[in-house]
């Protein structure tokens, strides 16, 4: 009789540590769930700004092909001023640090963008022509001499979905004219 009440006194002091010891866990299993919807909505925004810079820089290197097919199809070389009229620069003069600055004289890659016409972009890629320098090969093949080789410095912006993904890229481009 002496262990009845004994284990009767007992199990009254152990009444409710269960619940306690639930809702200690419940608790925990509620954080740990919380923090993991947002570490994947951080990898979610992280996935898309990704993608986004992706886009951009398809954008950019996209207009990088498009002034280099330009400079390509002259048959004489583009004379350089420091005002970009004939749409090439004299090296040095531009200063595209701002987006106004790129939207008043960078030239529009336009509707040859190849594979990015389906993509929505916050704003058309561009890029400009920097002339570099004029080097004089002075050789001959046979009896005519060779022409000059040109050298130009292109400039491309490209911007993705969102208006702040923005990508430069820069090329050196060389032609005999």
């Amino acid at each position: 009789m002496h262990l009845i009440i004994q284990s009767a006194r007992q199990r009254k002091k152990q009444q409710g540590s269960a619940l306690i010891i639930s809702l200690v866990i419940l608790l925990a299993l509620t954080l740990i769930g919380v923090q993991g919807m947002r570490t994947t909505t951080l990898e979610e925004k992280m996935s898309g700004n990704y993608l986004d810079n992706q886009i951009a820089f398809e954008a950019a290197e996209s207009s990088l092909k498009v002034a280099a097919r330009w400079l390509n199809g002259r048959i004489v070389a583009p004379i350089a001023d420091s005002s970009g009229t004939n749409d090439v620069w004299t090296y040095g003069t531009p200063q595209p640090f701002s987006d106004s600055w790129w939207t008043s004289n960078a030239i529009s890659a336009g509707a040859d963008m190849g594979g990015l016409s389906g993509q929505s972009l916050s704003a058309q890629p561009m890029y400009y022509i920097e002339f570099r320098q004029k080097i004089n090969t002075g050789r001959e093949v046979g009896s005519l001499a060779q022409p000059p080789t040109y050298f130009y410095l292109i400039t491309a912006r490209g911007q993705g979905g969102l208006a702040n993904s923005v990508v430069l890229l820069q090329e050196s481009f060389a032609k005999q004219y």
